[in-house]
């Protein structure tokens, strides 16, 4: 089923149910045969990433030693899985960005800091990952969900921590400045991706709306994404291949840095609107929604359709 919850079920039932499939999905992907795939590392870490902001939600609920415990596991997991996947995005960033300047910057230097680039990866980050222990600890956390203690209040039970997680997104925006440094974007982006997630879970209560909203925080999350993207290849370019760069520095450079400025635009119009509710506004908008939706349903003739919204 899809990452979102049931208004019509009880809360409780469905964060267990979300967390275990999304943990079965991890497991999949790290146990493919021979080995999981550069895709699969990636699918299994994003799915690791929307459970840890699933738990957040309910952090109350499951006792701050339990949620600690989980968050944990689930933070070493994905950064066990982590080295080989950042070496693929800084390929790949280099990639995109070299297409660009074909016509500007002599192919040889483009080369010679393509091929600096995947010996790094050959040496460092890209080296092989343990997926078969990281599949056995998610394991081991799948089979202790059904006894998760979670309240079946509706949309009590993840009202505090929405209005908690808006206000620090809120704060991530105003934090900003003229001339933000790559850690406050940073920031900014991991509040996002909360706001995207808990939009996800939270669609069913109106879908026409909550998926323009998801999208466009989806939107959003990626742009400070390729943000962060650029500032890490710019970092290792500066770090270790100012010789491979040659004259071509100053051109790939000078690009990097454009698009980051734009990057940073687009972030910031987008974040101002997502943002523009006060945390309480923003909690009782989701809050009217997923009464509404619950209303409905017990209604006759507005049973859920089959795109999942309500007549």
């Amino acid at each position: 089923m899809a990452y979102c919850f049931d208004p019509c079920q009880p809360i409780g039932d469905e964060v267990r149910r979300v967390a275990a499939e999304q943990l079965r999905t991890a497991i999949i992907h790290l146990r493919v045969e021979p080995e999981p795939a550069a895709e699969d590392i990636h699918k299994a870490r994003t799915t690791l990433k929307k459970l840890r902001s699933l738990l957040r939600l309910v952090r109350s609920h499951l006792g701050t030693a339990t949620w600690r415990g989980l968050d944990g596991r689930l933070r070493d997991a994905g950064r066990a899985l982590s080295g080989r996947r950042d070496a693929d995005v800084v390929i790949a960033t280099f990639d995109a960005l070299a297409d660009r300047l074909v016509d500007l910057v002599d192919p040889r230097a483009l080369e010679a800091v393509r091929t600096g680039l995947v010996e790094d990866a050959a040496l460092g980050g890209g080296g092989s990952t343990d997926a078969a222990a990281v599949a056995d600890d998610l394991d081991a956390i799948r089979l202790a969900v059904p006894g998760w203690s979670i309240g079946d209040d509706g949309f009590a039970v993840v009202a505090p921590t929405i209005g908690r997680l808006h206000q620090r997104g809120r704060r991530a925006l105003a934090d900003l400045g003229e001339s933000p440094d790559d850690e406050q974007l940073h920031e900014l982006r991991k509040r996002v991706k909360d706001l995207w997630y808990q939009l996800r879970l939270l669609q069913s209560s109106w879908p026409p709306v909550t998926k323009v909203l998801a999208a466009e925080s989806g939107v959003l999350s990626d742009a400070l994404g390729d943000h962060h993207d650029l500032a890490v290849l710019r970092g290792v370019l500066c770090d270790r291949h100012v010789a491979a760069m040659a004259d071509a520095a100053g051109p790939l450079l000078a690009s990097i840095d454009d698009e980051r400025t734009q990057l940073e635009g687009e972030a910031r119009r987008r974040a101002a609107r997502l943002y523009a509710d006060s945390p309480k506004a923003w909690t009782a908008r989701l809050r009217q929604w997923w009464h509404a939706a619950e209303a409905a349903s017990s209604r006759p003739g507005w049973g859920r359709s089959t795109d999942g919204s309500r007549p």
